[in-house]
């Protein structure tokens, strides 16, 4: 819901442990000369059968236009270092490469193969370290601590704790940055890491190149990614001119473009009901995109709907909205001045205690439901000094003139 801001640590951590050695091996294919990889036989097949698959493809790699291919890629990813290169110069390289692709007549299959053993995102996600051997040329990802070199295994080891699961640590976002509900961080488990999913906001599929970009990265919940956004490429078709054509984790504040609101009309809709055939019952709660120019509303009307932000609010989680409208319409300012007052609660204490959350929009992505509270706060919140007036619910009928 916030724009997540990528930590100068992790960019250079990947710099490091990938950027430096892809681009050896980049520089080899620009000069003409073959790399290869490890094989293992699968399916029955022999060994030699196998490597001779494999010199076919790096054979099919290095003819004269696969060459010049080789020699563009090693400058744009020397030039702007498509590891770590911010979202719209991605989106433009995306483009230029599919361009280039499709102009080669032969070896497009060698070069998918080899960038797909160099852009391997399986392997990060595992936490492996991508080598270059020097003078060899041989593409080989292994995991920290599995070389019998001992001076591999410190070099492996000044890199133990990057991945994806480093990534996502570093990056601090504790709920779905799409949705702000579901939770997506790690666990250090004994034989592995627990990592949430990770979308491409640039399908890898579509853009396999891009498969370990970090602004290419983000964190989210397996509805989010797997239901919702699936392979969709939200930014095809666009050339660099104007704002993009959606919303973008990494460029923009989410909660800027969307707004909750809370309008019962009558006692029977104060507060959410699961979803039912009852045509009477209208939802309280409405999600719309803030007020602005038709292009800002264009994409959060897009967000909203992708994401289905109203329907799982309001079905999904009923019961927990349900408690924090209660929650709101306790928590008038003359019981916060009273708490500061007489306990000496801080504000930011009080709104932890009370709502379970905070209401400062920087800690939007550290809390559930952050953005949803916030503006019910702005929408429920009133002071009732009536000492007389203990319900809630006539706290709610009051607030909003209902009978």
């Amino acid at each position: 819901m916030r724009r997540i801001d990528i930590p100068k640590e992790a960019l250079d951590q990947h710099e490091e442990t990938l950027g430096k050695a892809i681009l050896s091996f980049l520089n080899r294919l620009a000069a003409g000369n073959s790399v290869t990889w490890e094989v293992h036989a699968a399916g029955g097949k022999k060994h030699d059968q196998v490597c001779q698959e494999r010199d076919k493809i790096i054979n099919g790699a290095l003819d004269k236009q696969c060459i010049e291919y080789w020699k563009w890629l090693r400058d744009e990813f020397r030039g702007h270092h498509i590891l770590t290169a911010k979202p719209a110069r991605l989106i433009l390289f995306a483009q230029e490469n599919a361009k280039r692709l499709s102009a080669l007549t032969n070896g497009h299959k060698a070069i998918d193969e080899i960038c797909g053993r160099l852009f391997n995102y399986s392997a990060f996600r595992s936490g492996y370290v991508l080598l270059a051997a020097q003078g060899a040329g041989r593409i080989l990802w292994v995991g920290k601590g599995s070389s019998d070199d001992e001076n591999r295994r410190r070099e492996l080891a000044k890199w133990r704790d990057w991945g994806i699961a480093g990534f996502v640590r570093l990056l601090d976002v504790r709920y779905c940055p799409y949705c702000n509900a579901e939770t997506v961080g790690t666990a250090h488990l004994p034989s592995s890491e627990h990592v949430p999913d990770i979308d491409h906001i640039l399908p890898k599929g579509i853009y396999p190149l891009l498969s370990l970009s970090l602004y290419n990265l983000v964190p989210v919940c397996n509805r989010c990614n797997s239901r919702f956004k699936k392979d969709e490429d939200l930014f095809k078709g666009w050339h660099g001119h104007g704002d993009l054509p959606a919303l973008h984790p990494y460029v923009h504040h989410f909660y800027k473009h969307v707004r909750f609101d809370y309008n019962p009309t009558s006692v029977n809709n104060l507060y959410l009901k699961p979803y039912s055939a009852d045509t009477i019952y209208v939802s309280p709660l409405t999600v719309s995109a803030v007020k602005s120019s038709a292009t800002r509303e264009r994409r959060a009307g897009d967000y909203i709907n992708r994401y289905h932000l109203k329907e799982i609010y309001d079905d999904m989680y009923s019961e927990e909205i349900n408690e924090s409208i209660r929650m709101e319409a306790l928590c008038s300012p003359l019981f916060a001045e009273t708490m500061r007052h007489l306990y000496g609660v801080a504000e930011n204490d009080f709104d932890r205690m009370f709502r379970r959350t905070s209401l400062d929009p920087h800690d939007i992505n550290h809390y559930r439901f952050a953005k949803l509270i916030g503006d019910l706060h702005d929408t429920i919140c009133f002071d009732a000094s009536d000492k007389n007036k203990k319900s809630i619910i006539i706290r709610l009928k009051e607030r909003f003139g209902l009978k």
